[in-house]
């Protein structure tokens, strides 16, 4: 797999651009922050809990739909997670037991 540090996501060897755009692609590292899913708030205080208590680090960071949604602070608005990518094949597990693998907006 190839990592994108524009966007966080990996990408297939056979890529020569990400999905973002960007061409830079490398190999990548241990602690590479990379996308795991986007969710929206309500389980993705869930999503963190659970990746808290099995030790994994999380970032998240929003997702801005539109202005008034940031300015509500909804509770609709979604959130990127993003996991080292040592710990991302645990954290997928953890996220397809808790949301369940047709619900699943894990990257491959």
């Amino acid at each position: 797999m190839l990592y994108c540090s524009r966007c966080n996501k990996l990408n297939e060897p056979s890529t020569k651009r990400c999905g973002c755009g960007y061409k830079k692609l490398r190999e990548p590292l241990g602690g590479d922050a990379v996308f795991l899913a986007t969710v929206d708030f309500v389980h993705g205080r869930m999503l963190k809990e659970v990746l808290h208590q099995n030790n994994i680090p999380v970032l998240a960071k929003p997702v801005v739909a539109s202005l008034a949604v940031f300015l509500a602070r909804s509770h609709s608005a979604s959130n990127h997670f993003f996991v080292p990518l040592a710990a991302l094949e645990k954290a997928k597990e953890l996220y397809e037991e808790l949301f369940g693998a047709s619900e699943s907006t894990v990257e491959s």
